[in-house]
């Protein structure tokens, strides 16, 4: 079940956590690498910084 959350802070460091289900490794599946990575892009052109990031596979 998704959840959104408006946050209150206009600056700050945040983590977020993305969980699949039952252990699927479904970015994997669905190649979606590409599309995390031009989600960075969008925040970074939206004047966001990344301070980094992992991706873990379930192999």
């Amino acid at each position: 079940m998704p959840r959104r959350q408006n946050l209150p802070f206009t600056e700050g460091t945040f983590f977020i956590t993305i969980v699949c289900y039952n252990h699927i490794s479904l970015i994997e599946i669905i190649e979606g690498h590409d599309i995390v990575y031009n989600w960075f892009d969008y925040l970074k052109k939206q004047g966001y910084y990344i301070n980094g990031y992992v991706i873990m596979s379930m192999k």
